[in-house]
């Protein structure tokens, strides 16, 4: 499926961009544990439904989570043709993306990962 391999291409990518383009690991997670535990679930959970995210769903922080939440802000970024475009390299656009994500404003985007149905729904944005 080309939504897999564009996963995989993008968690490597994320992975390296973390530390560069973003705050420190220290500073993401405190950002992370800022949210109450039911939307720090409810991150990971979004994240895990579209693929991005293969850890606990126990609203713990982790480094797979950062890897997933840049991981899928590429990836909405990309496949939204520039429509979605987030602030990844500030604690304040990081914050407002984890908020979003916990408020599931994005589960329309992210959910055509998971069915492969990019070409068939457009949302309204």
């Amino acid at each position: 499926m080309r939504f897999n391999n564009f996963i995989a291409a993008t968690a490597v990518v994320a992975a390296l961009a973390v530390p560069a383009a973003s705050a420190d690991h220290a500073s993401l997670s405190e950002i992370f544990m800022q949210f109450p535990p039911a939307e720090r679930r409810a991150m990971q959970e979004e994240l895990a439904r579209a693929g991005f995210y293969g850890g606990n769903l126990n609203a713990s922080w982790g480094a797979e989570f950062a890897v997933g939440l840049f991981g899928a802000a590429d990836f909405l970024f990309a496949t939204t043709r520039g429509q979605v475009k987030l602030d990844m390299s500030s604690a304040e656009g990081i914050e407002d993306f984890m908020r979003d994500l916990a408020d599931r404003a994005y589960s329309e985007w992210l959910e055509e990962v998971e069915t492969g149905s990019r070409d068939e729904v457009e949302p309204g944005f």
